[in-house]
């Protein structure tokens, strides 16, 4: 379960973003719901939550609270449902495990949506998911063809071929990709604990044994905290550290095999003809996976459509009462979400228009934090 702080980041721009297609498509009240404090419609006392079920544990500034299902008692579950009624249906924003396991418990209704594990595409998408039958059955007909991901890694891999974007200067031989993740990911979570690699060091030595060279990257977002895995990782002979952005990595064709603990970027991978490979799990489990399919509780990809009213009224109808609204025809404009939502994700380094902006954005900084210098430099000197 996600700090207080991660909860209200996301409660700001989440409801605000279906909420309009949502209204045009139901003939229902929306609510927002949130945490004890929020602000929102229905408050959640999450520490009474726990409480109930004899934890007092809980702190609301913990970047993440770990917690099992199993442990949860009927008296919170009966504290959600007086909350929450069962004919509700719940909306949430990358609910982990124990959270659903916590509402199937209770018998409500919800669709899961997780940004998408692929961010190389024309623009964000997003991962849907449903517990209830009809629900998810609707969702998969939204689909995305799996083609179009592809696509878009051959037109990456090509322009990386052409020295259009920087080719990596990698080991000879056969190579492989190690994907780091940062401490707080949810997906890192098993058995209460957050995993490392310390929990899969004879994997690891065995991927290092497999191929001639494995390059491990680091998360952008780690740059300290992670001292003994850097140290192991030092201590294999033929394990580097690299700073390429991931994409290069990916269209290279002398990287054969793409590894994680539950990274993303192993499924991104796929699309470039990858080997993938999980240390544990993949953070959703989507269509289109190894011994996956459509439907089996698996998370369908979503590109835009959910935007429009029509999609909510597929989805939603014979469960809640819709509306007739007239289809919405959604003009594509490139990323639509990528801009509204400020997540990037590497994407600068395969497109243009993107690296131009960052460059302009540190330009601009550096221009700032220069001029504040200046201005100290001279305050001090008269």
């Amino acid at each position: 379960m996600n700090s207080a702080h991660e909860q209200a980041l996301h409660a700001r721009w989440f409801p605000g973003l279906l909420k309009t297609p949502i209204g045009w498509a139901c003939d229902c009240p929306l609510r927002k719901l949130g945490a004890f404090g929020s602000g929102c419609d229905v408050e959640v006392d999450r520490a009474k939550f726990f409480s109930l079920s004899d934890n007092t544990s809980f702190d609301e500034r913990a970047k993440l609270f770990p917690f099992s299902s199993s442990d949860i008692t009927q008296a919170s579950i009966d504290y959600l449902k007086a909350l929450i009624s069962p004919p509700t249906l719940l909306v949430g924003y990358e609910l982990s495990e124990p959270t659903r396991d916590v509402l199937n418990s209770a018998g409500l209704t919800y669709i899961d949506i997780w940004l998408h594990p692929v961010r190389f595409y024309d623009d964000v998408m997003f991962a849907f998911s449903s517990n209830h039958s009809g629900i998810q059955a609707a969702l998969n007909e939204y689909e995305l063809d799996s083609r179009l991901l592809e696509l878009r890694a051959v037109e990456i891999s090509t322009a990386v071929a052409r020295r259009v974007w920087r080719r990596p200067q990698l080991p000879p031989g056969r190579g492989a990709l190690f994907v780091g993740q940062t401490r707080y990911d949810k997906a890192l979570l098993a058995d209460n604990r957050m995993l490392s690699l310390q929990d899969f060091r004879t994997r690891f030595e065995s991927l290092a044994r497999d191929f001639d060279f494995v390059l491990y990257r680091r998360h952008p977002m780690v740059h300290s905290g992670d001292s003994s895995t850097r140290s192991y990782v030092r201590s294999l002979g033929n394990v580097a550290f690299t700073n390429c952005p991931t994409y290069y990595l990916l269209a290279d064709p002398n990287i054969e095999s793409v590894v994680s603990i539950s990274s993303s970027v192993v499924h991104e991978g796929t699309y470039f003809g990858k080997e993938a490979n999980y240390l544990y799990r993949p953070p959703v489990r989507l269509a289109g996976m190894v011994a996956e399919s459509v439907g089996s509780g698996c998370y369908t990809s979503v590109f835009e459509t959910f935007l429009t009213p029509q999609f909510w009224q597929s989805i939603l109808n014979g469960l809640l009462p819709v509306k007739d609204t007239e289809p919405l025809v959604l003009t594509f404009r490139p990323n639509r979400l990528r801009d509204a939502l400020g997540v990037v994700y590497g994407y600068q380094h395969i497109d243009k228009l993107e690296d131009l902006r960052r460059r302009l954005w540190w330009a601009r900084d550096f221009r700032g934090t220069i001029g504040r210098r200046i201005t100290s430099i001279r305050r001090k000197m008269w």
